[in-house]
């Protein structure tokens, strides 16, 4: 009688990938994003919401495109002053 093993997937570790403590944004006197918390892991995520919700915003600013009118963005525990968003692609696409 042979016995067959599923193959283990890898392990996750729990290093969060992007952090975001706070962040708001505005445009003008235009609030885009208030007050937000939020924590990304490596993996999939999918950001949904109505139109006008503040979904590009809040992916540009995770991105490291636009900067947070309030509170701070961190890749890997790193805030986002002086940390250019091509290496942080980069160092995010090697650690998936």
């Amino acid at each position: 009688m042979s016995t067959t093993t599923e193959p283990q997937r890898p392990r996750k570790t729990d290093q969060h990938v992007i952090r975001m403590d706070g962040v708001g944004v505005r445009f003008g006197r235009r609030v885009a994003l208030r007050e937000v918390d939020l924590t990304i892991g490596s993996g999939v995520t999918a950001v949904i919401g109505l139109n006008g919700a503040g979904k590009s915003t809040l992916l540009r600013c995770a991105a490291g495109l636009i900067r947070p009118s309030d509170g701070h963005v961190s890749w890997d525990g790193r805030r986002d002053v002086g940390f250019p968003a091509s290496t942080r692609c980069k160092d995010a696409a090697s650690s998936s």
